[in-house]
């Protein structure tokens, strides 16, 4: 039986994704290891039956979008939905903190194009690339909470359709007293 975990800590986290990312450098680029010695509390690492087996980066989820920076499955374990559960993860962090899409760029010649498309990304645009790709796909996916949020911690409205309704909030914001 085989058991699949995500974990954000683990004592191998940064030797391995580092060690991943060199291997499969062709289609991931490179990142040099302080940013993911930087960034360990955004790297969620799979674990199959304890052992390491794949890694997502992400940055923050500034402005309400969280980005995918880096993803990489072992060759040996792929298209065994692992990579789905690592993504869905990384998805579940950025809504628990408030974001409302993914984004993330991949080289249009590789294969990693279909494997967004199956998990519901739809190709926004494209890009110019560097030397190694005739372009850049840039994927999103749009998220929603079960429970969407629709104030900040201090009260404030968090979102808004158009300036109307964030103008009717504001004044009935202001006639109930909850401005000062």
């Amino acid at each position: 039986m085989k058991n699949f975990t995500v974990v954000k800590a683990h004592p191998d986290i940064l030797k391995y994704v580092v060690g991943l990312q060199r291997k499969n450098s062709g289609a991931l680029g490179f990142l040099p290891t302080v940013v993911f010695e930087q960034h360990a509390d955004r790297i969620f690492l799979g674990l199959l039956n304890g052992e390491p087996v794949g890694y997502i980066l992400t940055n923050g989820g500034w402005q309400g979008v969280l980005r995918c920076v880096q993803v990489a499955i072992q060759y040996d374990v792929r298209r065994r939905l692992y990579g789905a559960m690592l993504v869905r993860a990384a998805e579940d962090y950025g809504l628990a903190r408030g974001c409302v899409s993914v984004r993330l760029r991949c080289g249009a010649e590789l294969p990693a194009n279909d494997f967004w498309q199956s998990l519901g990304y739809r190709c926004i645009d494209t890009a110019p690339a560097g030397k190694r790709f005739s372009h850049l796909n840039l994927w999103g996916k749009r998220l929603y909470p079960a429970n969407p949020a629709t104030e900040w911690k201090t009260g404030r409205p968090r979102i808004h359709a158009d300036n109307r309704a964030r103008q009717r909030a504001y004044y009935w914001r202001l006639k109930s007293g909850d401005l000062t």
